[in-house]
């Protein structure tokens, strides 16, 4: 599943990115460290015996010196995927509604995601699923 979302990032973007085969297995282990040092939660939905949604979420800290201190404290919902033959199915909602709560059982006040820009799919459930967009992030080629 992790090469699943990999993959389908690097198909979107057009973006120079890595093949999933080269960080897989280095996402996946940095992924789990977070969650392990930083007070997170990883979920997994399973249907048929196999995975077909999981969310990653954990403890993250920004240092914007405009917002109140309490507001750089906040849960980071790192990764939220959804195997295409299972979308539209509520998965995406309870995976996040679940780790939203169990993030809230531990003290976060806020739950904060990014996108990629070009990924529209993912920026239309954010915001359905009750996300603002908070900052954007521009780059350019030299």
């Amino acid at each position: 599943m992790n090469d699943a979302i990999q993959q389908y990032e690097l198909d979107l973007l057009g973006y120079p990115m890595r093949e999933p085969a080269d960080i897989s297995a280095s996402y996946l282990a940095g992924m789990v460290e977070r969650v392990a040092t930083r007070d997170g939660e990883m979920l997994v939905c399973v249907a048929g015996g196999q995975p077909v949604g999981f969310a990653c979420g954990y403890r993250a800290t920004d240092d914007d010196n405009l917002v109140d201190a309490a507001f750089n404290q906040f849960a980071l919902l790192a990764d939220l995927f959804v195997d295409p033959a299972y979308r539209a199915q509520g998965i995406a909602q309870a995976l996040l509604d679940t780790l939203a709560n169990r993030m809230r059982d531990k003290g976060c006040t806020w739950l904060r995601i990014s996108a990629k820009s070009k990924n529209r799919a993912a920026i239309s459930a954010y915001l359905r699923f009750g996300f603002d967009p908070y900052e954007i992030t521009f780059t350019k080629a030299l």
